[in-house]
């Protein structure tokens, strides 16, 4: 008892010197290590670094703090300082990101960084941000390329007077080009007009003549300024006739009328003309006289037995042909014939009106199933192509895919080249038999030597048996169908074939089978229509051939390697 008293106490006060040593060193200001109790020295490592000697005073490495910080509880407690915030990011972490704000605007797209070994993130990279001066990374183009449009290089929105439109092309890159041919005002002019000689629109009186002011009898006249600054032609001035120096009196009194006609009177039909006097007492030209045509005698509508082509439209339209018409006696034409007009509810002569549209086919009428198509008429009175229908593939008399047994044309194919004189008669044969047709290949298959369905431990050759590997052969072409594309998951048959089952005795019957269920071969054939993904319709044939013999057993699933398209979709023209 007094040892175990003594132990306990020799334990407590090693356990406070300990304590207290630690304290002297804080307060000393050491980071490193604590002195050690023998020698009251630090401890040394291995490198020549203060340590710590018992591991319930080391450091703590999981503090976070400074690698030489001691931290321990008790009465003399000691925390470590904290060593910063954590890394941003793990070494080798990716995440997106984009170079410009919260989000790529419309048009622009995200980049992607990678965290540093300092554990910060990385620079950006690949992320498209707007051109300089814009918001959005633009994906439509301003303009089509190769057009163009009339622009203006001035300040105003349209050319001033005597300036002129230029015009644009659109480049490559969607973006319209420089403007060429535009002129606009010199700076401090409002106008491409040349110096003015007068205000447009402002009038001042005139006068052309010998004089500088109109002598006796004679009058001013005026003249206007021109929207381009020059005075116009000086109108309504009175000067004196040839070889006068006045304008006195002569022909007549100027402002009077008289009646008057070029040829002294009016030829038959023709009216009389005005003449007036002028400023200078002179008749004036003879106006609104009518005269005969050129090759005419008269004015009448005709000249009596003259003949002319006509059309009782006035001008014939397009493909139709000109009538003749007579001059009667009293210069009236007489009826239009021979004229061709068009039909009821035509315009033109033509094949046909220019713009009118038709439904049309190559067969004329379109064979079953298969839709007409529309040809326009065009400017020439010509008919274009016929486009827009439907018509049968090559090959093929109509639209329809019709359904029914006489539609397994594959499946009645293998089955009449592949008798029941040409099936295998033991596993030897059995492994050459591959029954394929030129047309429609069936390159799928998988032998199986060993746990057959037809051995005879499960009955031999049964209808159920022979009937069982038929359905594995069934399901491994509809599963082929499914991943070349050809048939929908869960797609419908539209008729389905399956043979009898064939039976052919090639040995004595195995001793360990029930009679008659393992001396041949037996067989069955299987065919699925049905409409495929890609709009044909196709025929899915499969086979199975098992052999159970007293020397030896074996069973063969073909198909065809890919479904034969039995009925192909229209032809668009």
């Amino acid at each position: 008892m007094m040892r175990g008293t003594t132990t306990g106490w020799k334990q407590w006060t090693d356990e406070k010197a300990r304590a207290l040593l630690a304290l002297m060193v804080v307060l000393a200001g050491c980071e490193r290590g604590m002195p050690d109790p023998a020698t009251n020295r630090p401890h040394l490592d291995d490198a020549g670094t203060p340590g710590w000697e018992n591991p319930m005073e080391r450091s703590n490495p999981s503090s976070g703090g400074d690698a030489g910080c001691v931290e321990w509880g008790g009465e003399f407690a000691q925390t470590c300082p904290d060593a910063g915030p954590p890394p941003e990011c793990e070494l080798g972490e990716k995440e997106r990101c984009y170079d410009g704000a919260d989000a790529p605007p419309r048009g622009c797209s995200w980049g992607e960084r990678t965290c540093e070994e300092d554990g910060t993130w990385g620079e950006c990279w690949g992320s498209v941000i707007p051109a300089e001066g814009e918001t959005e990374c633009r994906t439509v183009p301003d303009c089509t390329a190769g057009a163009t449009r009339h622009c203006y290089v001035g300040m105003t929105d349209t050319p001033p007077e005597g300036c002129s439109w230029g015009a644009q092309t659109c480049d490559a890159d969607g973006t319209w080009g420089e403007c060429l041919g535009s002129t606009a005002p010199m700076d401090g002019r409002d106008s491409c007009l040349p110096d003015r000689e007068c205000e447009p629109r402002t009038a001042r009186q005139c006068y052309v003549g010998a004089t500088a002011t109109p002598p006796a009898g004679c009058s001013w006249g005026s003249q206007v300024c021109e929207p381009d600054g020059s005075w116009g032609d000086c109108t309504g001035y009175l000067a004196p006739p040839a070889g006068r120096v006045d304008c006195g009196p002569t022909e007549c009194s100027p402002g009077t009328a008289r009646q008057c006609h070029p040829d002294g009177a009016p030829p038959a039909g023709c009216g009389w003309g005005t003449q007036t006097c002028g400023p200078d007492w002179t008749w004036g030209t003879c106006t609104g006289a009518t005269s005969p045509s050129a090759g005419r005698t008269t004015c009448l509508a005709c000249d009596p037995g003259a003949s002319r082509s006509c059309h009782p439209s006035g001008t014939a339209p397009a493909g139709c042909r000109d009538g003749a018409q007579v001059c009667q006696a009293d210069g009236s034409w007489g009826t239009c014939s021979g004229a061709t007009v068009p039909a009821a509810g035509r315009t033109t002569c033509l094949a046909c009106d220019p713009g009118a549209s038709q439904q049309c086919h190559p067969s004329g009428t379109p064979p079953s199933g298969c839709g007409w198509g529309a040809r326009s008429c065009r400017a020439d009175g010509s008919w274009g192509s016929c486009s827009g229908g439907t018509r049968p593939a090559a090959g093929v008399d109509s639209c329809d895919c019709p359904v029914g047994v006489g539609q397994h044309i594959v499946y009645d194919a293998y089955r009449a080249a592949y008798p029941a004189s040409t099936m295998p008669r033991n596993p030897t044969e059995l492994n050459g038999y591959r029954p394929s047709l030129a047309a429609y290949p069936m390159t799928a298959r998988s032998l199986n030597a060993g746990n057959e369905i037809v051995d005879r431990s499960r009955g031999g050759l049964t209808n159920a048996n022979i009937l069982a590997g038929l359905n594995v052969s069934r399901q491994a072409a509809i599963d082929d169908a499914v991943a070349r594309g050809l048939l929908a998951v869960g797609g419908v048959a539209l008729s389905e074939q399956t043979s009898p089952v064939g039976r052919l005795v090639t040995t004595a019957n195995h001793p360990e089978a029930t009679a008659g269920t393992c001396n041949g071969v037996g067989w069955a054939w299987g065919s699925i229509l049905y409409d495929a993904v890609d709009g044909t319709r196709r025929e899915l044939v499969y086979h199975y051939v098992g052999v159970c013999t007293n020397v030896g057993d074996g069973e063969v699933f073909t198909h065809l390697s890919a479904p034969a398209a039995v009925c192909a979709p229209p032809v668009g023209f």
